[in-house]
């Protein structure tokens, strides 16, 4: 069994649950809402945005396509997304190295703060990108998963 110390122990934890939680933001449709209350809360139609799909509910029934924008702010924040879930996971890729090697240690954890960096810096310039697409925040307001996806930098950031 490794002897980890706790410090790195918690701070493997926090980007494993930074990037579960960013992944479930990742993929849910429920960045953007319609914001009419009325059509939320009725049971007749509500519509759902994600980075990838849009869903309409009528009735009971709920359809989600695909969508791709035209729009290069989208494009741009669906790629700089991506690139965050990338740098997660080669953030617990370089742990698993220096649970690995250890002998290479501090060269392995510069790697990982690096990583770490790239998750916070890409995720805020998506979500940017994504808030200032004024077609669509015209329409709709932000919702849960665009807040669960900013919100997930907050652990790799105590990570490090």
């Amino acid at each position: 069994m490794l002897n980890l110390s706790r410090n790195l122990k918690l701070s493997i934890a926090l980007i494993v649950t930074g990037c579960v939680i960013h992944f479930i933001g990742f993929v849910s449709p429920y960045w953007n809402i319609i914001p009419d209350t009325e059509a939320l809360e009725s049971t007749e139609s509500a519509v759902r945005l994600g980075l990838w799909t849009v869903c309409i509910r009528r009735g009971k029934k709920i359809n989600c396509v695909q969508y791709d924008h035209s729009l290069s702010q989208s494009k741009a924040a669906k790629g700089l997304e991506t690139l965050s879930v990338i740098f997660y996971l080669l953030s617990l890729l370089s742990f698993w190295l220096y649970l690995r090697h250890p002998v290479y240690g501090g060269d392995i954890l510069l790697v990982c703060m690096i990583f770490i960096i790239l998750i916070v810096e890409t995720t805020a310039v998506g979500a940017l990108c994504w808030v200032t697409m004024s077609d669509i925040q015209k329409r709709y307001v932000l919702s849960w998963a665009f807040g669960l996806t900013v919100g997930s930098v907050i652990f790799p950031v105590i990570a490090g």
